[in-house]
């Protein structure tokens, strides 16, 4: 039973990794006067080597598979059932959004 409630943890922690993420991306777009600018802005928050959107986004979609397998796990545990059901089908959702974004 603790072993679920640690994947649904962990799975949480990826999934608003994600989120915020996205969240910053549409705020820093919002206020940008360019395109050019707000992705300057952007990938400024990483270190050099991650500056690329790909990689960005192969990351994400990386952390919101295991995020999604896990939230899978963890709807075992009898209180966590729904969230972690809803929880997954957001995962899935962002999936398909940051599969998108790489086209």
């Amino acid at each position: 039973m603790k072993k679920n409630r640690i994947f649904f943890i962990v799975a949480l922690i990826l999934f608003i990794l994600v989120a915020v993420d996205i969240f910053r991306w549409m705020v820093i777009l919002q206020s940008a006067s360019s395109f050019d600018q707000a992705t300057a802005q952007f990938f400024g928050a990483f270190p050099k080597p991650m500056q690329s959107a790909g990689l960005i986004a192969f990351l994400e979609i990386v952390f919101l598979i295991v995020a999604s397998v896990l939230f899978s796990k963890a709807r075992k545990e009898k209180g966590l059932k729904v969230i972690s059901v809803i929880f997954f089908v957001l995962s899935l959702v962002l999936i398909a959004w940051e599969v998108f974004t790489m086209l």
